[in-house]
């Protein structure tokens, strides 16, 4: 026989028999496989069910007997996909420790048997369960945002909506959490907002942690900047007309020639342009890197007041730079930051014959620097200064002058207000001048999350009841901007003061930059060390600088490094952050 038409057109008989004799085995074999595929469909079915109706009960704020109700109804919903499933039944139990919140679901079914069902095979019964799982620590959450001119109008935008996002999955978990165990503060979150420097001036902040008339002896703007040891504070209230042992913010302290700090009187002056925003120098090495609390004991553990000097040129409006008034005043190669009058010096005139308007001086000639480093360390014109004189001191916008040049919003520490966090992330702008540095962005995120001074609302780092995060955001690389081509000062000043005064332990702009990256390092592996779980998402910024940087050398995780491209996937990033962060996990 040659095919299957030969095979049933045989006469033999054999075939017929033996067709015969398998015909019963054959239909109970497709029986028993019909059965089979059912009992896994309906397994399948109300094991989905049941981790559904479990997740959807523990997600839930309401009371027990609510979540139990809702265990009940998605449980049903779900078992009514598998067609053989009947008899569904659940219950489901909380427990909670000291640590978690777990939630155990039951459910049992029977399978309709319709083949072996006919021979008087029992229905197969089904039992399952699932176990959620979720953390009671408390959590508080950093968030250190680059605010750099870089991100623009857009991005900003964008980096505030996804802030915001982030912001309110952790008020959720909160609210949920406190009905859940009574946990009084279970989430708490901080904000850090950083250009190259931080602005810790908030309503928690104390002026005994900033270094007074006695001014830290390594931060202290000085020497070549300033004459004679005059420190910063000096400067604002020589700046505000006042007596120089008036300080701000706004007069509301007094500093002695000591640095000790006493209650008023209050002075009725508070020009915005003269006040200290609240921005400070990076402390003098180590500190600079670590959470060390500030104490009047070690000044160099003492925060230095931010001032940006005036710079040599005249006295000109924010949108123009001091190499003859020819830029935005966000100039990678000249002074950014001329906003007094200090154009007659010892009875020179500033200007340089033949120059055009906002003519300069010796930006070329033999005595440049000398001349330069003398007309920006004058303190005479700050005590000199007039109203008419600070009329060119803008702090509004992103592009702004004065003393507070390229200082941003200041810093929420670890709170549960989540509507004044909301409140604080609408208010960040982006600034342009000064450059990028995260590793000071980072050092105030470990500062907020610490239990020590300046702020003491984090728990013990490695404390088994308390989870911490930083979620970092940056749209570049770290760098050091301005004045690049000028005879002084060489970059813009900002948290380590110029790039001249060798605080970066370089004149040097690439070493300085590669020095802030490995200062970057230090502060991830400080955190790291200290059980922080750290996120880093760049936008439009992944290079191979930075993904050796943040990838390989910064997240706890790889998969915590985010790159993004577009500013308008930034929500979706910071809510899967969110969601991370408060997890509910499933077992079954």
């Amino acid at each position: 026989m040659k095919n299957v038409g030969d095979l049933l057109a045989s006469k033999s008989g054999n075939f017929g028999l033996l067709t015969a004799l398998m015909l019963p085995v054959l239909v109970l074999s497709a029986g028993v496989a019909i059965d089979t595929a059912n009992i896994f469909s309906a397994r399948e079915a109300l094991q989905h069910a049941v981790d559904d109706a479990v997740l959807a009960a523990s997600k839930t704020n309401e009371n027990t007997d609510e979540r139990r109700a809702t265990f009940e109804r998605v449980l049903a919903a779900g078992a009514s996909n598998g067609r053989t499933l009947y008899n569904v039944a659940g219950d489901i139990d909380f427990k909670g420790s000291a640590n978690s919140l777990q939630a155990t679901g039951k459910a049992s079914a029977d399978v309709k048997l319709a083949f072996l069902g006919r021979f008087n095979f029992a229905d197969l019964h089904l039992d399952l369960d699932a176990v959620s799982y979720q953390s009671t620590q408390s959590l508080e959450v950093a968030m250190v945002l680059d605010n750099t001119g870089s991100l623009g109008a857009n991005g900003i935008k964008q980096l505030r909506t996804a802030a915001k996002s982030l912001t309110e999955i952790l008020r959720k978990q909160s609210e949920k959490r406190k009905k859940d165990n009574g946990q009084e503060k279970p989430i708490t979150a901080a904000l850090v907002p950083f250009v190259t420097a931080v602005n810790v001036r908030n309503a928690e902040w104390n002026p005994k942690w900033l270094s007074g008339f006695d001014h830290n002896p390594t931060t202290a703007q000085d020497s070549a900047y300033v004459t004679g040891g005059v420190s910063n504070w000096h400067l604002f209230a020589d700046l505000a007309n006042a007596d120089q042992d008036e300080v701000w913010p706004e007069s509301k302290y007094l500093a002695t020639g000591t640095g000790d700090w006493h209650d008023g009187p209050y002075a009725a002056d508070s020009e915005p342009a003269r006040v200290w925003k609240g921005c400070v120098e990076a402390r003098a090495k180590p500190y600079n890197l670590d959470d060390a609390p500030p104490s009047a004991s070690d000044p160099e553990t003492l925060f230095t007041p931010y001032f940006a000097p005036d710079e040599p040129g005249k006295a000109r409006p924010v949108g123009n730079s001091s190499k003859y008034g020819s830029s935005a005043g966000n100039d990678a190669d000249y002074f950014n930051n001329s906003y007094l009058a200090d154009d007659i010096l010892d009875g020179k005139e500033y200007d340089h014959p033949g120059k055009p308007s906002y003519g300069e001086y010796e930006f070329d000639g033999a005595d440049a620097v000398a001349d330069q480093r003398k007309r920006q360390s004058n303190v005479t014109k700050y005590t000199s200064a007039s109203q008419a004189d600070l009329s060119e001191i803008s702090e509004t916008g992103s592009l702004t002058n004065g003393p507070n040049r390229a200082c941003p919003s200041p810093i929420v520490p670890l709170t549960d207000d989540f509507d004044g966090l909301e409140s604080s992330i609408s208010a960040m702008n982006y600034f342009n001048g000064s450059g990028t540095n995260v590793s000071e962005g980072l050092a105030w995120g470990e500062r907020v999350l610490s239990p020590a001074e300046p702020f003491t609302g984090g728990g013990g780092f490695n404390d088994d009841k308390v989870s911490k995060a930083v979620v970092l955001f940056t749209d570049g690389e770290n760098a050091v901007f301005g004045a690049q081509k000028a005879k002084i000062n060489k970059s813009d000043y900002g948290a380590y003061g110029y790039l001249d005064s060798n605080r970066f332990d370089t004149t040097s702009k690439g070493t300085a930059v590669s020095h802030v990256d490995d200062w970057t390092k230090t502060v991830c592996a400080n955190l790291r060390s200290k059980n922080v779980d750290i996120y880093a998402v760049l936008l439009n910024a992944d290079t191979n600088s930075n993904r050796k940087l943040y990838r390989d050398n910064c997240v706890t995780d790889p998969a915590n490094y985010y790159a993004v491209d577009n500013a308008s996937d930034l929500e979706s990033v910071f809510k899967d952050i969110g969601n991370q962060l408060t997890q509910l996990y499933l077992m079954n």
